[in-house]
């Protein structure tokens, strides 16, 4: 086993997705810096709620822990190592091709957690199984630099466009179907007390966050507000970003 942060976690039983005592996991760290002098103050916490929604959701994303290391709040994430060599991005772009439902809830999940961050390093992929993974959160809801906070939430309202400032690898795979009708009516069917809990939870997780009391409410409508506006969204970003969805 490899372990960065010295925290010792067990294997991943076969009904998790696992090998049982044969897995390998990689401790992977997400700091939680300061406001004042870095640029990705709200990491952490954006790590803390959308992969707690996706995995509500049904969509495989694997546990994360969030405590503190020398004063400053870590995200911790088991990745499960499928054999050497690591697939390619070639590879991984092949397999979503043929996974039609996890492109959907993937692409679904990420339009309503504002994450622009999605291509072959955030996506673990078991080629013996065909199974996927999905991990690195960090770019979604507060995102980090000059839009930070909810800042940029207001933008993305406005614009759906200001969401993708960055490539997103995987947008052509949208297509319209009855997987994307499926995950789309996922979403919708959240509850918002769902969300108020994971939310607040990261919050409360975090103490001392770079998250204001002020600022969890508004976050907190933001996802109540946008998870009824998938269908819309993708509708205004086609054929500019979702170019094979009509």
């Amino acid at each position: 086993m490899i372990y960065e942060t010295g925290l010792i976690l067990s294997p991943m039983t076969e009904e998790e997705g696992g090998k049982g005592a044969t897995s390998t996991f990689q401790m992977k760290v997400r700091g939680k810096p300061s406001r004042i002098d870095q640029k990705s103050p709200y990491e952490v916490f954006n790590e803390s709620v959308a992969s707690d929604l996706a995995r509500y959701l049904g969509l495989p994303v694997p546990d994360t822990w969030v405590f503190p290391i020398e004063n400053e709040y870590h995200c911790i994430r088991p990745e499960l190592v499928f054999g050497e060599p690591p697939p390619t991005e070639f590879e991984i772009q092949n397999a979503l091709t043929s996974d039609k439902n996890f492109c959907c809830g993937m692409i679904c999940c990420d339009l309503w957690v504002a994450n622009n961050d999605r291509k072959g390093d955030n996506i673990l992929y078991d080629k013996e199984n065909e199974r996927f993974w999905l991990i690195d959160f960090g770019n979604s809801l507060l995102y980090r630099g000059e839009s930070a906070g909810i800042k940029r939430l207001k933008e993305i309202e406005g614009d759906p466009g200001k969401l993708f400032d960055k490539e997103y690898r995987y947008s052509d795979l949208l297509e319209n179907s009855s997987d994307l009708t499926k995950w789309i009516n996922k979403i919708e069917s959240v509850p918002d007390w769902m969300i108020e809990n994971s939310v607040e939870t990261a919050k409360k997780t975090l103490e001392n966050s770079e998250v204001s009391d002020t600022e969890v409410p508004e976050i907190t409508k933001f996802l109540i507000n946008r998870k009824n506006r998938i269908k819309k969204i993708i509708d205004e970003l086609s054929p500019s970003v979702f170019e094979n969805y009509s």
